[in-house]
């Protein structure tokens, strides 16, 4: 049984990882491992880089299942690493290194191969007993393989003003030490955005330069995401959403879950603590920096209890959404989800702070409703919002890219599955189509192939808020027991 799988960051090194830790796990496996940075198993997120780019949560919140979740807390404490002195975050390159240290007894087994190349072709055919066979290609070598487990992760950085062709836009921020190290501190520099990427490019530059002028933040509707307020109470388990939760109300309803059951288990859950489910929401929405003002002031607990509930929510429910009827999910996602997904890329506290701090002595500004960005005869850019401002660089931190044809014409595997309809847009044109739990593509050539699995950034149509280190490791680890099982 020969196995390919393409990417190896946290996603593949966890389907790795349940697959050689399976009983069912066979050493007459091969397993090539294909990617094409020499860094692994980090990706992106965790790569080596500036200690000034944290973790969002907790080091106890990077770790799946439950039962592993102070593993790397642990590591930290006997390899003698500390948390960030501001913001009490650990530097998301202690994941990596975390991630580097699990992965050797796993990379090194006789049976397992990493090859450092990118695969740009993939290609399906059937076999005896309509067995199938993927025949993958790098710029060296080809090789067929029984399965293969495709971590597709995040594409890139959007371009909404099209300015990529431009020497002073920086379509991508990472690695913040290599991109960013050359902005003298006589420019005017904007950014484009106020997601978690913006927060780490504010704290490099607040940490590494001495700028001259104020930062502008370019962003739309909505400042900054609101604060994390600590939870306080010592209360555990404050959900009772989990698998066994998931699994009894899918045996009592026909193996769907009821969207009146999941409401009225999290309401009690809310009203068990003293809280109410919608005052978060009514209150914090707007996403201003007043109001994350004011719930830092208050110490406001109300909104760290929803904060802490939802961060526990998330791990399931792309489970959830999955098993609901048609008509359950589309009222959910109508009525309900703006209450978990207002909380998704919380400011961390203490950068909360800092930027309350920075805005008031007018080292930043935050410039609301963006409209377009100009570029003039002499490089620099003007960008104009609700206010105008000038910029001699341009930072982007806009969101990931994940329209499929846009994705497809600058990915070289994407295009090769897009052009071959192995893969297919979902209902909006965003996202590759997928089965639930599986993650098999829906392709118009062959239907549902049973061993080609895809996670990531490309199937959050189905795979829902899966940009959580949790989810990630929950889904791949998924789907290594699903492929043993099926064998």
């Amino acid at each position: 049984m020969k196995i390919a799988i393409i990417g190896f960051g946290l996603s593949g090194f966890s389907f790795l990882k349940t697959l050689i830790d399976n009983t069912k796990y066979s050493e007459n496996f091969e397993i090539d491992i294909y990617e094409k940075r020499d860094e692994y198993p980090v990706g992106i997120p965790y790569e080596d880089d500036s200690s000034d780019k944290l973790l969002n949560v907790d080091a106890d919140e990077m770790v799946y299942p439950e039962s592993d979740k102070d593993d790397f807390k642990n590591w930290m404490d006997k390899k003698g690493k500390s948390l960030d002195d501001r913001e009490k975050m650990a530097p998301r390159i202690y994941f990596g290194q975390y991630l580097k240290d699990k992965s050797k007894p796993y990379i090194n087994r006789k049976e397992v191969n990493v090859i450092n190349e990118e695969v740009i072709d993939l290609d399906v055919s059937f076999g005896k007993n309509k067995k199938e066979i993927y025949r993958l290609k790098t710029k060296n070598l080809e090789e067929t393989y029984d399965a293969v487990f495709m971590g597709a992760g995040a594409s890139f950085y959007q371009d909404p003003y099209n300015l990529s062709s431009y020497k002073n836009f920086i379509r991508n921020p990472y690695p913040l030490r290599d991109k960013l190290k050359d902005i003298r501190n006589d420019q005017r520099v904007a950014i484009i955005g106020t997601s978690a990427s913006s927060t780490d490019v504010f704290r490099y530059l607040k940490q590494s330069k001495n700028l001259d002028n104020k930062i502008n933040f370019f962003t739309g509707k909505d400042e900054y995401k609101i604060v994390d307020i600590p939870y306080l109470s010592d209360s555990q388990n404050i959900s009772s959403i989990d698998s066994d939760w998931i699994k009894k109300e899918r045996e009592s309803n026909n193996s769907f879950i009821s969207l009146e059951n999941l409401i009225k288990t999290i309401k009690n859950d809310f009203k068990r603590q003293g809280q109410s489910l919608e005052y978060a929401y009514d209150r914090y929405s707007d996403h201003t920096l007043k109001l994350s003002r004011e719930a830092i002031n208050e110490n406001d607990q109300s909104l760290a209890f929803t904060q802490d509930y939802f961060m526990d929510f998330v791990v399931y429910v792309a489970d959830i959404l999955n098993y609901m009827t048609k008509s359950d999910k589309e009222i959910f996602i109508e009525k309900y989800y703006d209450y978990l997904n207002f909380l998704s890329g919380k400011t961390p506290h203490q950068t909360m702070k800092w930027i309350l701090d920075s805005y008031n002595n007018g080292s930043i500004d935050i410039i609301l409703n963006t409209k377009k960005v100009e570029v003039n005869d002499n490089g620099t850019f003007t960008l104009t919002g609700d206010r105008i401002a000038e910029a001699d660089v341009i930072i982007n931190c806009t969101g990931i890219e994940k329209d499929l044809k846009k994705v497809a014409d600058k990915l070289p595997l994407i295009k090769s599955l897009y052009d071959k309809n192995i893969i297919i847009a979902d209902e909006d044109g965003k996202d590759i189509s997928v089965t639930w739990p599986e993650c098999n593509p829906i392709s118009k050539r062959f239907g549902r192939l049973k061993n080609l699995f895809i996670t990531g950034m490309l199937i959050d149509k189905t795979d829902i808020d899966n940009n959580d280190a949790r989810r990630i490791q929950k889904t791949a680890s998924r789907l290594a027991e699903i492929f043993l099982e099926n064998l």
